[in-house]
């Protein structure tokens, strides 16, 4: 069977991990624990355990967008105008 690569549910605004795509709009909470696993409860009720490498890997995902967010948009919105001489 081909590997699935989850990556691109990013563009659907979820955050990828090795095991599973979680929609950011549909979290109502986020619990760490002191082991390094996170609760993640939705919108519906419906609870998932994300364990320390999975959860590494969702809170390295959220820190990459927010780094894109903070640091791409202002360049691509900037007012500047390129001079040719």
């Amino acid at each position: 069977m081909a590997e699935r690569n989850l990556e691109n549910f990013a563009l659907f605004g979820m955050v990828a991990t090795k095991e599973r795509a979680i929609s950011i709009g549909a979290i109502a909470q986020l619990q760490p624990h002191p082991s390094g696993a996170v609760t993640v409860t939705f919108v519906g009720g419906k609870e998932i355990l994300l364990e320390q490498d999975e959860a590494d890997q969702f809170f390295n995902s959220i820190e990459a967008t927010v780094r894109n967010v903070k640091y791409a948009t202002p360049q691509a919105t900037s007012t500047r105008q390129i001079l040719l001489h």
